[in-house]
This record gives structure tokens, C-alpha cells and sequence, in this order.
């Protein structure tokens, strides 16, 4: 009779193919779900659940001559109107070509030739009554039409401005022009006659019903300046360092126009006017601890706030304490990207900050932000889908969005096309050379939590790679185990496609054949990290491992 056989260990699969979490700091990596990474670089996920490379930018116009460098931009009547810091106007066509409207030339032409604008640092844009407003916090606003005259903006009747503010913010909310923030004054919203563009409290007519409206007694906490402010669906919300606040415009008293304070939200702010966006069902702000947004409930019709950076915020501290809070303001900003689903906001930075996690899980060492972050906010409101990432090697200056929904980007006095899925291109600040484009590759980055693989205490042994790639590209493999993150147990260099070839001549291990390769390592917890770099379109679909089960001894 034939005794008991040992008992023979099956070869198990575990196979991470579902990345919609994004990027998540906050939690431990040791109890992470496979679909969050805990360091995503250069990479989104889409709703498919894959990891895409992100995409280029192409140089599109070169405005150094006119502009010296770009403040702001903004896409208006089928042209990217940019303001220089030389305090000059520029509007870029179809095919990139530019043109000077706005300068000591133009002005020089207006009735009593009054100056140009000074040395500009900030602009703000708003539309309204089919007009651009530009506002630079230093001079009086100006005007562009959609034949590209440009003028100071100013009463119709009188053709005077004595009563427009110098304001650095503009918005336009239910027939209204709303200026804010000038050189003496931080704390009052100067809202225009109702249909004028240039009238004010102060202008002659018995019509006029512009006010002044103070803002300072409605702030509960922290400062009372106003750092920004936008439309969104019957509000206009004002910003503050803290708090937040919704207003109802067109509301009288006979004939007196009397704003009716709706909210006031607390620990919601913003730091900068640039990074609002609403998005139709809500608005996202930017503070010192991250993105927020404001939803309309839908019995009561108010406001609700939610942090939407939860995962991420102490990544958005670390690099949000490199800038005093007039970089801030100035130089923050954020883009969306429609045609991607993307928000994408670009925090520029100056200087450096050492940080300690200081988390329970922490190691004790502490690391250096010396570097521009771009954090990316993925969203598909019908599929319930929101996550983060993280965009390196961008470091421009601002952005706007065409109609279309392509994003052009700036930097020094060059204006950038950001691609998109519909004009691809995975190289950074490419220009055509003979036909062809040349530019910066792409680095990526991911790693994953560590697992145990559903066995806390249990010996595994790794004994096959899967990895599941598309595109073109080198990317190297690595496996880190049991917590010893400076080298890797196991590492190897895939290649996607047999066409790409790597520079140092050594043997490369193709994806895109479904093939097993051999991966041996002993451990009781794991986490792969898959880092390369690429000039074409590339996509994590899947990654894991065939392993053996061991036992609770090692």
C-alpha cells in the first residue's frame, strides 16, 4: 500500500491589472490596495484601469521678441491673448503668427494718449458682453474687442475711468463685472453698473447702479484680503486665505443693487485666483492643504465642501512650503484639460523645505522638495472615477484652453501645444527639425504597495515576471521585498517593441509577446517598481507574479 504523499505547493498568480486609485501618500504602503500606487510619475490612470504616459508639448509661437516673458494667457475670439511682463499684449493665431496689440504705441493713439502699462508681474482675464477684461493689479484695466482693439476700460457716457479700480481680479456673474484687490483696497468687490462694461459707483446716470460692496465684516478667520475669485452657477464665490464666501448679485431694494451674502465656508480657501476652476456640478479650490471642492446639494441648493486631496495632502504641503504667500498667488495656476478629464495644476517652486513623514510607520529619514510639482486631478463624473497624480518636467508658467478643448502652455516667451489622445506626441517641448519632431523623452515612474499576498506571516517564493505593456518603450522592473527599499531582490529591463533598442547593448526582455520570465526571490511582502523613459505613446495594462507558497518558517 502506497503511504501518504507530501504535499506539493501549486504555483499561485497575483496580478495587479485595476490602477484607478492614482497616487496615495497618505495611507500606509503596507496596507494599500494594488490599485493605488505609492509613487505615480508622468503616468494617469483612465477609467480602463490602466497607466498611461502623459503627453507632450510642442513649441507652438515664440513671443520672446514681443513679450520678453509670458505672465498669463487666455484664449479669446480665436486668439491666445498673452501679457508680458514689459507690460505689452499680444494675440497669437491659428498658425502661430503674433501680434502686438497692446503697447506705448497703441496707447499712445487712444484719445489724450494716456501710458501703456508698467512692469507687469500678474493678469487676470474675464469675458464679458462678448469683450476681454485684462487686469493687472498695477494699472487700469483694459479692454480687447474681437476685432482686436484694445482700450482702457471706462465709462461710455464720460469716456472717464476715474472710477475703475486698479484691481487684480475680474470675473463676470450674472450681468455684472466684478473687479477686486487694488493697490489700497484688498477687501471690497467693485461690481459694475448691470450690462456696462466700464460704468461704476461714482460714474453719472441715474441708471447707474454699481456698488461698492465691503466684504471684511463677513470673514470669520484668518485674513481678510481676497485672493480670488469666480462664477459658478448662480454664485459668485469669493475667496479668502481660509474661508470662502457665496454671493447672489441682482438682488435690489427698489432701485438700489444690495448683494446678498449667501455662505460663508470655513476652512475652505484658496491661495490663488488661477486655480479656480468650476467644473459645472462643482468648483475646485486650491489652499494651503490641498484641493477642495464646493458642491450645490441638491434639496438645498447649498454649498458643500469636500476635500478632494485627502490622499495626497501632505504631498501638496511639502511643495506649497517652498512659496511665500505672494509667490503663490502669483504664480500658481491650474488648466483643464477637458478633452482628458484632467485638472491640472502647476505649483512652481523656489526654494527648498525638509520634511519628516512623521507617520508611524515612518523610517526616520527625511527628504528635500527642491523641484516644480504638477498635480493632476483625473475625473469622469458618470463613471464616479476621481484620482491623483503626478506630472514632472513641466515647469511652465501658465495656461489656457481653446474651445476646442486644447491646452496651450507658457513659458519665458514661448507658447507650448499640449497634446491630447486626438494629436498625440510623448516628448517635452519638441520643435520640428526637418519634418520631424524633436524633443525631451518622457520619464515614468510607478510603485506599488507592499503585499503580502493575502498571507501576513507566510514565506512566498516568486518564481515568474508578468508584466503587460503597450507603446514603445525601455522600462526597468524592480521588486523590492520585506521593507528594504534601497535595492532591488529582483531587476530586469523590458523592452515593448523589438524596434527600440537599448543604448547600452544589453539583452532586453520583450512585453509584448506574453511571455513568462523567470524571477526568483524569496520573501513575505513585495512591491514592484517600474521606472523608463519614452518618446512614445505607452501604458501599463498589468503587473505581478507566479509564486510558491511557503511555510510560516523562513
Amino acid at each position: 500500500m502506497v503511504g501518504n504523499l507530501p504535499q506539493v505547493s501549486k504555483l499561485q498568480a497575483a496580478i495587479a491589472k485595476d490602477f484607478k486609485g492614482g497616487l496615495n501618500t497618505f495611507d500606509t504602503p503596507l496596507n494599500l490596495s494594488s490599485r493605488f500606487a505609492t509613487e505615480l510619475v508622468n503616468l494617469y490612470p483612465d477609467t480602463n484601469g490602466r497607466l498611461n504616459l502623459r503627453y507632450g508639448t510642442s513649441l507652438f509661437s515664440d513671443l520672446t521678441s514681443q513679450l520678453s516673458t509670458i505672465v498669463n494667457c487666455f484664449y479669446y475670439s480665436g486668439y491666445i491673448i498673452s501679457v508680458g511682463t514689459n507690460g505689452k499684449v499680444t494675440a497669437t493665431d491659428a498658425v502661430g503668427t503674433n501680434t502686438i496689440i497692446w503697447s506705448s504705441t497703441v496707447s499712445a493713439a487712444l484719445p489724450g494718449a494716456p501710458s501703456a502699462w508698467s512692469t507687469t508681474t500678474f493678469a487676470s482675464f474675464t469675458q464679458f458682453s462678448g469683450k476681454l477684461i485684462i487686469c493687472n493689479g498695477v494699472d487700469k484695466p483694459i479692454v480687447v474687442t474681437s476685432t482686436l482693439s484694445v482700450y482702457y476700460l471706462q465709462d461710455a457716457g464720460t469716456g472717464s475711468n476715474v472710477n475703475v479700480p486698479r484691481a487684480r481680479y475680474c470675473a463676470a456673474h450674472n450681468n455684472y463685472l466684478v473687479l477686486c484687490v487694488t493697490p489700497t483696497d484688498t477687501t471690497t468687490l467693485y461690481i459694475g453698473s448691470k450690462g456696462t462694461t466700464g460704468t461704476f459707483a461714482g460714474d453719472p446716470g441715474a441708471d447707474n447702479d454699481g456698488i461698492n460692496f465691503n466684504t471684511a465684516t463677513y470673514i470669520t478667520q484668518g485674513a481678510t484680503a481676497i485672493t480670488g475669485l469666480t462664477t459658478f452657477r448662480d454664485r459668485l464665490v469669493v475667496t479668502y486665505r481660509e474661508v470662502s464666501i457665496a454671493i447672489f448679485l441682482g438682488v435690489y431694494t427698489g432701485t438700489v443693487h444690495t448683494p446678498r451674502m449667501d455662505d460663508v465656508i470655513p476652512s475652505h480657501g484658496a491661495v490663488a485666483h488661477r486655480s479656480l476652476h468650476a467644473l459645472g456640478d462643482d468648483v475646485l479650490l486650491l489652499d494651503s492643504t490641498g484641493v477642495s471642492s464646493l458642491n450645490r446639494a441638491t434639496i438645498t441648493n447649498a454649498l458643500t465642501p469636500q476635500r478632494e486631496t485627502v490622499l495626497i495632502s501632505a504631498e501638496f504641503q511639502k511643495t506649497l512650503s517652498t512659496l511665500t504667500l505672494q509667490q503663490l498667488s502669483d504664480q500658481v495656476f491650474a488648466v483643464h484639460d477637458r478633452l482628458s478629464e484632467h485638472v491640472i495644476f502647476f505649483i512652481p517652486s523656489t526654494g527648498t523645505s525638509t520634511w519628516d513623514d512623521n507617520q508611524p510607520w515612518d523610517d526616520g529619514t527625511t527628504w528635500t522638495n527642491d523641484a516644480s510639482a504638477v498635480y493632476v486631478y483625473c475625473y469622469n463624473r458618470a463613471q464616479r472615477f476621481k484620482a491623483w497624480t503626478k506630472f514632472a518636467g513641466m515647469t511652465y508658467k501658465s495656461g489656457c484652453r481653446t474651445e476646442e478643448g486644447r491646452v496651450f502652455l507658457s513659458l519665458d516667451g514661448k507658447l507650448y501645444y499640449y497634446r491630447n489622445q486626438f494629436d498625440r506626441l510623448h516628448m517635452d517641448y519638441a520643435t520640428l527639425v526637418s519634418g520631424s519632431y524633436v524633443g525631451t523623452p518622457i520619464a515614468f515612474t510607478y510603485s506599488s504597495p507592499y503585499s503580502d499576498l493575502g498571507d501576513p506571516g507566510g514565506t512566498k517564493y516568486s518564481r515568474y515576471l508578468h508584466l503587460t505593456m503597450e507603446g514603445a518603450s525601455v522600462a526597468t522592473v524592480n521588486m523590492y521585498i520585506d521593507r528594504q527599499d534601497t535595492t532591488p531582490a529582483v531587476s530586469m529591463v523590458m523592452q515593448q517593441l523589438t524596434t527600440v533598442q537599448a543604448s547600452s547593448g544589453e539583452a532586453l526582455r520583450p512585453v509584448n509577446n506574453e511571455q513568462l520570465y523567470a524571477w526568483h526571490s524569496k520573501f513575505i511582502r513585495a512591491k514592484f517598481n517600474i521606472i523608463g523613459s519614452a518618446s512614445a505613446f505607452t501604458s501599463i495594462v498589468s503587473v505581478g507574479m507566479r509564486y510558491l507558497k511557503g511555510s510560516l518558517r523562513r
